[in-house]
């Protein structure tokens, strides 16, 4: 059996989100009809989601088939923003009981707020003096430098994430 790590997703406040997985057999066709659950838990104080609210108790929510004909396999959960009112890191990982499936579990975290809105302000922050400043300077040789260094930054950024997040998926498959 193989686990398969999804990327950290970074949502705004007031977004929702869509969890995917994909179930397949041993020789990678996609597995329908399967039985897929979902446990998403809060960092902050290790509540788990029950589908409308988070609680203190373990809780699991089931993964829909999207489309078994044209996407076999293909399993979804579309995470409400209601769901959320302040800044979170969400952990969640996926399983499935039916037999056949050999690439379970899935796991994967959501980071929802928190410097991810302040990102977004900056980089429209960034956009608009990227207008004027060239004006400014008579070249816009320094505005692409300085973009160049921001990007380079963020990307950094997510690897290191992208790190944690896998010693973190060790930790929490093996949680109860």
């Amino acid at each position: 059996m193989s686990s398969s790590l999804n990327e950290v997703t970074r949502i705004q406040l007031g977004e929702s989100h869509i969890i995917a997985v994909m179930a397949h057999d041993s020789s990678g066709v996609g597995v329908t009809g399967a039985t897929v659950n979902l446990r998403v838990r809060r960092a902050s104080d290790g509540f788990f989601f029950t589908g409308t609210t988070f609680q203190s108790g373990v809780a699991t929510v089931s993964m829909t088939e999207f489309d078994s004909t044209n996407l076999p396999g293909l399993y979804t959960y579309q995470f409400p923003a209601a769901a959320i009112s302040q800044a979170a890191t969400l952990l969640y990982v996926a399983t499935c009981t039916t037999a056949g499936v050999t690439n379970e579990p899935w796991y994967g975290q959501i980071k929802v707020g928190g410097w991810v809105d302040y990102v977004n302000y900056d980089l429209e922050t960034i956009g608009a003096a990227a207008i004027f400043i060239p004006a400014l300077l008579g070249t816009t040789n320094t505005i692409r430098t300085m973009l160049t260094v921001v990007d380079d930054g963020i990307k950094g950024i997510f690897r290191v994430v992208q790190d944690i997040v896998a010693r973190l998926g060790q930790i929490l498959l093996r949680m109860p």
